[in-house]
């Protein structure tokens, strides 16, 4: 599952960008200072810097998560081998109930084929069988990021 990799980077990218794209328009009318005076265009200006440098900066954060993610090459268990797989005494794969492809031995123990296993863990952060915490929180991976329109 690389591509789900790479379609959270693209959309913790857009979003970063999405949220630097009005900065300047709104800095510009912030500072009009012609119809309003300058102290109020001063004091608006600075609370629109405060509050927009705050959305930047978590929109940083989770931008640098992402990046972070993205680079790190994640496991989620142990690669098995055939003799391996031959001592656990398990012949099937419980999501896919066919003979094992890739097998891959979580944490708690349990195989599983990987293409199923990641796929479970784009939507679960949890094993199938005795849902023990393996993976981390899959907030990206579906595309569910804001879609509402950034007005400041």
């Amino acid at each position: 599952m690389v591509e789900g990799k790479y379609y959270m980077l693209l959309e913790n990218l857009s979003q970063f960008y999405r949220t630097l794209i009005p900065t300047p328009l709104w800095f510009g009318f912030c500072s009009n200072y012609y119809d309003t005076g300058a102290v109020f265009a001063i004091i608006v200006t600075a609370g629109y810097l405060m509050i927009k440098g705050a959305v930047i900066l978590a929109s940083g954060r989770e931008l640098f998560k992402a990046v972070c993610t993205f680079i790190r090459d994640k496991t989620y268990g142990i690669p098995l081998k055939k003799d391996e797989l031959l001592e656990s005494c398990e012949s099937t794969c419980p999501i896919c109930q066919d003979e094992f492809n890739a097998p891959i031995m979580l944490r708690c123990r349990h195989v599983f084929c990987e293409n199923c296993v990641l796929q479970w863990f784009d939507r679960e952060r949890t094993c199938p069988l005795c849902r023990a915490s393996i993976a981390c929180d899959p907030k990206w991976r579906d595309g569910s990021t804001s879609a509402w329109p950034q007005l400041f």
